[in-house]
């Protein structure tokens, strides 16, 4: 593999990271886009709803991340191709998997470049085993459940930026019964008044009949 070859290959992972950090934006903007939602929902007293656009933040969340994740990992990719490039010490096992990753970069598939990038990684020896197989990440994102816990979590987040007291959620109480706390309290009244006036109608037809 020539220099210009090389070259051009670090250009268009240069070329994918710009794309990687794009897609975060992008998914960013979206995750803020479901919050407004489950925002609106909570006022509105549909905790379902509100439910669901919390999960929607949160995989769009973890879209975000992972595009970040993936965006520095073929940054530092490009940090060694080019210092050993500088040192004349491009091995054989480097060039072959760094000859594959222009038609990968090219496809902008997240889980096609992360896989190009687990061969690089471990051909160099770099890989990093906390991190996992960045295709399974994004796959858990799109196909994958969001744990209960991280939605009643970012829930409460929204609620409380926005002062509304869903505590009771906590406690097992339904969610729209404590957004709106004075309705259901006078509704309560309501109906309480409302059976007192029927027993008190019941007790002067009964006084009356004896």
């Amino acid at each position: 593999m020539n220099s210009d070859k090389l070259f051009d290959i670090i250009f268009s992972m240069k070329f994918t990271i710009k794309q990687m950090n794009k897609s975060a934006n992008a998914a960013e903007k979206a995750s803020d886009k479901e919050k407004l939602l489950v925002k609106k929902a909570l006022e509105k007293g549909n905790p379902e709803a509100a439910r669901i656009y919390a999960q929607n933040a949160i995989r769009k969340r973890n879209d975000s991340l992972n595009y970040l994740r993936l965006a520095s990992r073929i940054d530092a990719a490009v940090s060694r191709i080019q210092t050993a490039e500088s040192m004349r010490a491009v091995t054989a096992s480097m060039k072959g998997s760094v000859r594959g990753m222009a038609k990968v970069m090219e496809s902008m598939d997240p889980m096609k470049i992360a896989e190009v990038m687990d061969a690089f990684e471990k051909q160099t020896g770099t890989l990093d085993v906390n991190l996992g197989t960045m295709d399974a990440a994004f796959e858990g994102t799109q196909a994958g459940t969001v744990p209960v816990g991280e939605v009643d979590s970012l829930m409460e987040q929204i609620a409380a930026e926005n002062n509304l007291d869903i505590s009771s959620k906590m406690s097992g109480v339904p969610l729209h019964s404590q957004l709106r706390p004075a309705v259901v309290t006078n509704k309560a009244e309501e109906e309480d008044d409302e059976t007192r006036d029927i027993m008190e109608r019941l007790g002067r037809l009964r006084g009356g009949a004896v």
